[in-house]
């Protein structure tokens, strides 16, 4: 995507009713967004039907905090469709509507919430798979970075001391005041340690593929489908480029790097979500073998597999019976069969 072709110098427009110049990319950023919420509400859409009609009949704080942050996620999806024709132009010195202030505002405090229980969601499902300094690390992790994602959400609300502010967020309380510099340094804190998280719930899925009994490629590949959380690391690594570029020089002249953290600080809970709900795919894909073995038209296709598979369960929940995502027997149980 190229965002930099036929630029022209900008203008101030001469008044407050001129339209927003439509920008060429702008189709492109609204896809990629509504394709990232098409993705997630699907998955999550299938994680609760295994857990309520396939497997242990009710849900889980895990699935409710799952369930928030789609919310939260659509609610964004919708601000951003709103506001980014406006983002391609710099609002530093151009008269902005209070609408799109309101609109600036509601996208930040929806991609808090978002990121907030979408993390919170995927920390207690490992939590429940973890023991030790790793479990107690990943709690006390969790804990502090929702308070912070709690401070960035009320950040979008709370006006500027100096006469600089952001452009597209409220400045309307008479209830104290942060220095613009201040926010920004709280942004940033908060979006380091947000990729410092990701970079755990990377790692973790190996750590727990290791204890299992599966063959070698089996322990790969579900490694790999659990380190989805490597696409929310990246979206944070970008979104964080973008804010160290505004922290060195602001919103002026700079629609690029404007419009590409709000984009991407989007994608990061948005693929925390798809994260958390990948293990169910693995019984999907159980169920179709299965499903293939009892059918009768599917019975000349040979099988690769020396043994027939087992039908296990990856234990995601408080006890390893009636999980949604089946587990895996671990060393600890045993080999464990859930049918």
């Amino acid at each position: 995507m190229n965002w930099t072709d036929n630029t022209q110098p900008w203008l101030p427009p001469s008044d407050e009713t001129s339209p927003p110049i439509p920008h060429g990319d702008i189709p492109k950023i609204e896809l990629a967004v509504w394709v990232i919420i098409g993705l997630a509400s699907s998955l999550v859409a299938l994680r609760i039907y295994y857990h309520i009609f396939r497997g242990r009949r009710y849900l889980w704080s895990d699935d409710y905090f799952l369930i928030a942050a789609l919310l939260c996620l659509v609610g964004n999806s919708i601000a951003i469709q709103e506001w980014v024709p406006y983002g391609f132009e710099p609002s530093v010195t151009s008269t902005v509507s209070k609408g799109m202030v309101l609109t600036g505002s509601l996208m930040g405090l929806f991609n808090s919430l978002a990121l907030a229980f979408s993390k919170t969601s995927l920390g207690i499902t490992f939590i429940r798979l973890t023991t030790g300094w790793w479990k107690s690390g990943l709690g006390i992790s969790v804990f502090v970075i929702d308070i912070l994602f709690a401070v960035q959400a009320w950040s979008y609300w709370v006006p500027d001391c100096a006469n600089q502010s952001e452009p597209f967020r409220v400045q309307s309380s008479d209830q104290g005041c942060v220095t613009f510099e201040g926010i920004k340094s709280l942004r940033l804190t908060v979006q380091i340690l947000s990729c410092a998280l990701d970079v755990y719930f990377t790692i973790m899925p190996w750590k727990i593929v290791r204890s299992l009994e599966l063959k070698r490629f089996e322990k790969i590949g579900l490694g790999i489908a659990m380190s989805f959380g490597f696409a929310s690391l990246a979206s944070g690594l970008v979104r964080m480029v973008a804010l160290v570029r505004l922290t060195n020089d602001f919103y002026d002249h700079q629609p690029f790097y404007a419009v590409a953290g709000f984009l991407f600080n989007y994608l990061e809970p948005g693929f925390s979500i798809v994260a958390a709900c990948i293990p169910v795919l693995r019984k999907i894909f159980m169920e179709i073998i299965q499903w293939k073995k009892n059918t009768p038209t599917f019975g000349w296709i040979p099988s690769r597999r020396k043994q027939p598979a087992l039908p296990a369960v990856l234990p995601l929940s408080e006890s390893l019976e009636g999980s949604a995502f089946g587990g895996f027997a671990t060393k600890s149980f045993g080999r464990i069969s859930f049918g």
